[in-house]
């Protein structure tokens, strides 16, 4: 028998080219991505707006349209502005917690700063698609270091080549070296803004504002609810060394709830969904939360719980999830919403056409 010897095929992405491509089929979103960071106040303060932080948000969001696991060739083009497109697709929100994502966000920051904390506050973004998700994600992070909601970001790609289009270790190299400049991009009024932001970036990653860490923990079989006994190290990074995580994508939500049959509409299962995940939120024996900060006006709303860990007197992190369905598993939507997207669509939540932003934790229980 003839034996043939291969090097490199360890670290060998049999999807590298498609998410390339992906990228350059993108152009115009990307364009208008990198347009409004070059539009954003000087001034932090003003920066800080509601409509400026709703809007990196919902860009970061519908980026995760582009999923070559669903769609073989995708492409995101648009004709108007960036604001004009965001609009376009509101109704197409089934979950909006993005009211309170700013709000429990922006409150925590002013306790912060009366608190005069040295701690630098982090922000974790799991990863999902590269291509046009992975420059948006890249927009959002550099939002928030600009804008102060932060003061760095931690990137978590996947070890592996996984479900086609997801973001690699490579990947993130490849988009910030070659991906956003004039070797691979034809667009040529992007060129200098892609080469000016990809500069940004790498120069964050060197004084240690942008940082990437690889766990194999996401290309695991298990749910979410699992890791501090799959592992322990990132749950405690997660758990005690995070302000707030941000999970992308389809798969990230299904390994939060588990991939369970949940009722959509039902806040109970909503509730029971969520409470394995409440990281570093104080939990009784039976598993029960022991905390009651504040009201909240309906069973299972988001409500700030900063009730630290007894010990270490950490405040929990705040958890939401950014996704385009792609899947039939939900928790959270409200029964008006589910019966008018299911009179538009029987399967409306596999077709990649529906946005999600839900906090997970704080949840009230």
């Amino acid at each position: 028998m003839d034996c043939v010897a291969l090097t490199g095929l360890a670290s060998f992405d049999p999807f590298s080219l498609k998410k390339q491509s992906g990228l350059k089929q993108c152009q115009s979103l990307v364009h208008r991505m990198l347009n409004a960071l070059d539009n954003l106040p000087s001034d932090p303060n003003q920066a800080r707006s509601r409509s400026l932080f709703d809007a990196f948000v919902y860009t970061a969001l519908w980026a995760n349209e582009f999923d070559l696991s669903l769609h073989l060739d995708v492409s995101i083009n648009i004709s108007g502005t960036l604001s004009e497109y965001i609009e376009s697709l509101h109704k197409y929100m089934v979950i909006n917690n993005i009211h309170d994502l700013y709000g429990i966000w922006s409150e925590r920051l002013r306790d912060r700063q009366s608190d005069d904390t040295k701690k630098p506050h982090t922000v974790a973004i799991v990863l999902d698609n590269s291509g046009p998700e992975l420059v948006a994600d890249f927009c959002l992070a550099e939002y928030l270091i600009h804008s102060g909601f932060t003061t760095r970001v931690v990137f978590y790609p996947k070890v592996i080549p996984w479900y086609v289009s997801d973001v690699t270790t490579n990947d993130i190299t490849w988009i910030l070296n070659e991906g956003l400049s004039s070797k691979f991009l034809d667009d040529q009024p992007l060129i200098p803004l892609a080469t000016k932001w990809a500069e940004r970036w790498r120069s964050r990653f060197d004084i240690g504002q942008f940082i990437m860490r690889e766990s194999p923990f996401w290309t695991y079989a298990y749910s979410y609810e699992e890791m501090a006994v799959v592992d322990p190290k990132l749950h405690e990074q997660l758990t005690t060394g995070t302000d707030v995580i941000l999970f992308k994508g389809d798969l990230n939500y299904r390994k939060l709830v588990a991939d369970r049959a949940w009722r959509p509409d039902s806040v109970r299962h909503k509730q029971a969904a969520f409470r394995k995940l409440q990281f570093g939120r104080p939990i009784d024996p039976s598993g029960q939360l022991t905390c009651r900060c504040f009201p909240a006006t309906a069973a299972g709303d988001p409500l700030d719980c900063r009730c630290p860990m007894p010990v270490s007197k950490i405040w929990p992190p705040l958890i939401c999830a950014l996704r385009i369905a792609k899947a039939d598993v939900a928790v959270g939507l409200n029964s008006e919403t589910l019966m008018r997207v299911q009179a538009e669509s029987s399967d409306w939540w596999v077709i990649g056409h529906y946005g999600i932003i839900q906090i997970v934790s704080p949840i009230q229980m």
